[in-house]
């Protein structure tokens, strides 16, 4: 890289959306990061107005879409992808770093079209997108010709880093693996707020409302709760599909289960949630390494997760956390009820070896595995 600017930290621009999401929200928070440790940071999305994430007032924020164009949306976004390749063409930042994988496939795009531009480094990220593909021939086909674009890819969790080296041909030397970045001060315990002992159970499910998220499987499970005596509220804390979503609430009402529920959205101050819920469940069928399961074991909660690698990857049955099988309501119902029969001992313990056991994924481990991936890239 002799050919590129001696610059003492690289510069650094993210492609990715603002809206309601786990990626954007790690695009942001690393957007942050970089700010924080002297980086010069550029954030490039599409339609500002739809921003429910937003970074900090001194990073610039470029609105990609046309908002006086007489082209429909769908046209204007795919306009947009050729206005960001001239942007970075002009600009040449070190470093364009793209969130989810149509992103990721419109980046390898924008470095196909700027094959001239040999100074930016194109670098895309994976959470569990690619796990939903490996059904999809075209979509492969598509991520094999644009990913190849890339000059590297970086994902949360193994399980995604061998997707992306077997399915899709990537070489080792151009995946990374850097699991979520955690804001360790904010999120964690507040003490007085623990509910322990109340007479009712909540639950809190953060997550979004979706097919993957398996919410699905607790209108059973709180069918048995309801006829054991257990007075509980599963929060269900996310975005919704609105398909999936409308069939979960006609299942709920079929059941007259609408007291055991509530539906409250995409949270900003989701810690309150998780410092006031009883249990943190999370039953998704597959998943990248979870956001949601990180905070809310920072905020020492008691959490309960499907047996899945990325899971199982951070939490040990009984030493930080619970484990279920999320296609298995009986067994469900088993383990809330075992975890309310926990002395308060037990429960600490449990608690705090949560909060212990993900400090490793605070700001200061994830900046050095960032700044190692930049430069092993921007070295070859």
């Amino acid at each position: 890289m002799s050919d590129r600017k001696q610059d003492p930290k690289p510069s650094v621009s993210f492609f990715a959306g603002l809206v309601q999401g786990g990626a954007e929200k790690q695009a942001v928070e690393t957007a942050r990061l970089l700010h924080l440790n002297g980086h010069r940071v550029v954030f490039y999305t599409y339609d500002l107005s739809k921003a429910f994430y937003h970074p900090e007032q001194e990073i610039a924020v470029v609105d990609l879409k046309n908002h006086t164009s007489p082209f429909p949306e769908t046209l204007d976004k795919v306009l947009s992808v050729f206005r960001l390749a001239r942007i970075i063409r002009r600009e040449q930042p070190d470093f364009l770093v793209s969130y989810s994988t149509l992103l990721n496939v419109l980046n390898g795009l924008i470095s196909l079209i700027n094959v001239t531009n040999r100074h930016t480094r194109h670098i895309g990220s994976e959470r569990n997108s690619v796990l939903r593909y490996t059904k999809s021939r075209l979509w492969r086909t598509i991520c094999q010709t644009f990913y190849h674009g890339l000059a590297a890819l970086f994902a949360n969790n193994a399980s995604a880093i061998e997707q992306l080296q077997t399915l899709l041909g990537l070489v080792p030397e151009r995946t990374h693996l850097i699991p979520n970045l955690l804001d360790t001060d904010y999120f964690q315990c507040q003490p007085k707020t623990r509910p322990d002992d109340r007479a009712s159970y909540t639950v809190l499910v953060p997550a979004r409302i979706c097919e993957q998220k398996n919410q699905a499987v607790l209108v059973p499970v709180a069918r048995s709760l309801q006829h054991s005596g257990l007075s509980v509220t599963f929060i269900l804390a996310g975005q919704p599909d609105p398909v999936y979503a409308t069939q979960l609430k006609q299942q709920i009402a079929a059941d007259h289960l609408e007291d055991c529920f509530a539906f409250v959205g995409q949270q900003e101050n989701i810690r309150r949630l998780y410092c006031n819920s009883d249990l943190v469940l999370l039953p998704s069928k597959f998943e990248g390494l979870s956001n949601s399961l990180l905070e809310a074991m920072a905020c020492e909660a008691l959490v309960l997760v499907s047996r899945i690698p990325s899971f199982t990857a951070v939490v040990e049955d009984g030493v930080n956390g619970l484990i279920i099988d999320p296609e298995q309501p009986d067994t469900i119902v088993q383990k809330i009820q075992a975890i309310r029969q926990l002395n308060t001992p037990t429960r600490l313990k449990l608690r705090q070896h949560a909060r212990t056991s993900v400090l490793e994924y605070g700001p200061e481990g994830y900046y050095q595995r960032f700044i190692q991936m930049l430069d092993q890239v921007g070295a070859r």
